[in-house]
């Protein structure tokens, strides 16, 4: 089932070379979540105030 989920979201070019690997799509999700996490904490970063005080979450 998931080598079916993988081969629904290649690309024609991966396709033919033999779909994605399953290291390729846990690779590109810690990517992303590490990605989501920097993103959360230069929000946090940009939106305190100029005497340094942190927003409330």
């Amino acid at each position: 089932m998931l080598n079916d989920i993988i081969m629904n979201v290649a690309t024609p070019r991966q396709a033919q070379e033999g779909g994605v690997s399953t290291l390729d799509v846990v690779v590109a999700f810690l990517v992303s979540v590490m990605a989501g996490i920097a993103c959360h904490y230069i929000c946090k970063w940009l939106d305190r105030d100029e005497s340094g005080n942190e927003p409330k979450d």
